[in-house]
């Protein structure tokens, strides 16, 4: 079946079981969507759009930090060897600048009192495994002294 575009006149064809769904009405998905947002759908206006719309000027930004949705914080460090799209979490980058080293991807870090973005030296602790964080969760006198690479309950 022969149709015309609504919004730029062109013929194209349309399966005639796709008429019957009621789509058919535009010749291409771009024209679909100029004749939808009113204005012309480049990659240009998309990278305008989210420009616009990152670093500072996002709605979580907070001082060069982001709150997840699970309650974490992202800090801007474009330079680290472990973030992810130039962020990493917050209480890591926090022990490791305590410790003076890089935490590894094994090494775990603790909020003792559960809040995700109380983010205080008091408040953290650093595990050498997920186990070991584990464990301690259960009993915390069933964590040995070498497994604890940071204890901020000591300063």
């Amino acid at each position: 079946m022969i149709k015309k575009c609504l919004r730029c006149n062109t013929e194209f064809y349309i399966r005639p079981s796709t008429v019957k769904i009621g789509s058919g009405k535009y010749c291409s998905e771009k024209c679909y969507h100029e004749s939808r947002i009113g204005i012309k759908s480049s990659k240009s206006h998309r990278d305008k759009i989210s420009k616009a719309n990152s670093g500072c000027k996002h709605w979580r930004w907070i001082n060069g930090r982001t709150k997840k949705t699970d309650g974490y914080i992202l800090v801007y460090a474009p330079d680290h060897p472990n973030s992810t799209h130039n962020r990493i979490l917050e209480h890591r980058f926090i022990v490791e600048q305590q410790i003076g080293r890089y935490l590894t991807p094994k090494e775990n870090v603790h909020h003792i009192n559960g809040i995700r973005d109380d983010n205080r030296l008091e408040n953290l602790m650093a595990f050498v495994r997920k186990s070991a964080h584990h464990r301690f969760h259960k009993n915390p006198d069933n964590v040995k002294p070498e497994e604890i690479i940071f204890d901020g309950r000591r300063l």
